[in-house]
């Protein structure tokens, strides 16, 4: 009697789970699907993402596979976001994440189609196609997907810290970009980089642009790219080729020079234009994975071709999509990543793969035009640039009101080693500029005293 209790039981979650998706008053902003066992680690994204207004929904793929029978796994959630899509109540979802590597939750694989230069790719995996309505009869996106290849609880965990530490650090970074390119000299990959740059340059965004072979040797190269990203920027982007575990070349970054970066105070957001971003491979040992699961620094987001793909594509790709990050303030990188879906959904395009939460906001401050003349919002003490320093380094702050400043230097033991800036200012944005020529490296602290306030930040000086 109890084996048949156990077994009816059985059936009736089966059949609760299979009504709770095809319920038509079901109604979400954004849809979470994992695997049973990170589901608990999952809820938090869920809470989180549910206190900043949207409306989530966390399912696992045996509730799909219980209400959407097919003869793949890919194919089965596919229906599902297809169903909901179109039956759920308005307004549909407009983002849905998949929580999981592709072992557990499987890319959509297809026919490569792309032969260059003797290089055959047979396959491609596109998350993409996740976002075409399967119950529609054309070939728009309709949800922006994104992806975290977790394996694991810690790499779950880890992801979360980046995601809160950037929506609520990134505020007070300097807005600032990296962007790598493979060569200089007129090159294509030189050219299309420069557009990025403008780009950039038109919203006051300090853009450092860093050649891979140049007089200085490429060790000293990979060295300035590893001091560029520590300095905390918010954005890189790289220009040239290579594969999933490098770019240009193995003595310039792979894989293990992601150990030496140590910005994880603000990841970054991390695109490629034209290298290889594969991320379905069985270890963690592609540069995009290992940015996003670095314990030191790295990228809190990733976007690239996951196959190989055309070099104008992904210029447009990846131009158009920091366009619309640039236009629209207080974003989501799910919305800019969409809507460049929407515009430039060609079959190369559909190679791009977001890594990363796709509800993630993108302040409005790091996305508008900086101006010197207008009243600031709110009381800011930014990071220091560069840091590390020698000798010299600018600290910039804003305060929404006239008040008294004081900004004073301290050693790490607490001692008063300069005053750079005192007595009253009116409301608006600063810059100082110090120098600690005579003092000797180490680790110091700048404390900024307002009537809002005080605040103090960590700078390192290395002679």
């Amino acid at each position: 009697m109890t084996k048949v209790i156990t077994i009816f039981l059985i059936l009736l979650s089966s059949v609760q789970l299979f009504a709770q998706l095809k319920n038509e008053k079901n109604q979400a902003d954004y849809i979470i699907i994992t695997v049973p066992e990170f589901r608990e680690c999952m809820e938090f994204l869920r809470d989180y993402r549910s206190e900043r207004g949207l409306n989530v929904k966390l399912v696992d793929i045996n509730e799909i596979t219980e209400g959407f029978e097919d003869s793949s796994l890919s194919g089965s959630i596919r229906m599902f976001i297809g169903y909901a899509l179109s039956y759920w109540q308005d307004p549909k979802p407009q983002y849905l994440l998949l929580a999981g590597d592709v072992e557990f939750i499987p890319s959509i694989v297809v026919e490569s189609g792309l032969h260059v230069d003797q290089i055959q790719e047979d396959s491609v995996s596109m998350d993409a196609l996740y976002s075409i309505n399967i119950y529609q009869n054309d070939m728009i996106p309709d949800i922006a997907v994104g992806r975290i290849p977790v394996n694991n609880l810690e790499e779950i965990n880890l992801i979360m810290e980046k995601i809160i530490r950037f929506e609520n650090n990134a505020e007070q970074a300097t807005p600032s970009s990296v962007i790598l390119v493979d060569r200089q000299d007129g090159s294509a990959f030189q050219s299309l980089a420069n557009r990025l740059e403008q780009s950039f340059a038109e919203k006051n965004i300090r853009t450092e642009m860093i050649s891979a072979f140049n007089d200085t040797g490429i060790i000293k190269v990979k060295q300035k790219i590893i001091q560029k990203i520590n300095d905390m920027p918010l954005y890189v982007s790289y220009y040239g080729h290579g594969n999933p575990y490098i770019w240009s070349s193995d003595t310039l970054f792979n894989y293990e020079s992601i150990s030496e970066l140590n910005n994880f105070e603000i990841p970054f957001i991390y695109t490629g234009a034209s290298c290889n971003f594969n991320f379905d491979s069985e270890t963690d040992s592609t540069i995009s994975e290992g940015l996003l699961f670095s314990q030191s620094g790295g990228a809190v987001a990733c976007i690239g071709s996951s196959g190989l793909n055309l070099l104008t594509t992904g210029d447009s790709f990846i131009k158009g999509f920091w366009g619309n990050v640039l236009m629209k303030a207080d974003t989501k990188i799910g919305d800019a990543f969409l809507a460049e879906q929407k515009e430039n959904f060609g079959t190369y395009s559909r190679r791009f793969t977001l890594l990363g939460d796709p509800a993630l906001n993108i302040p409005a401050y790091i996305i508008a035009d900086i101006n010197t003349e207008t009243i600031p919002d709110r009381f800011v003490l930014r990071q220091n640039y560069p840091n590390p320093f020698n000798p010299t380094t600018v600290i910039e702050y804003q305060i929404p009101e006239d008040s008294n400043v004081s900004l004073d230097i301290f050693d790490i033991l607490g001692n008063r080693i300069k005053n750079v800036e005192q007595g009253y200012k009116h409301a608006g944005s600063y810059s100082i500029e110090i120098d600690l020529s005579n003092h000797a490296s180490g680790i110091y602290l700048y404390q900024l005293k307002t009537k809002f306030g005080a605040e103090v930040r960590k700078m390192s000086y290395l002679k």
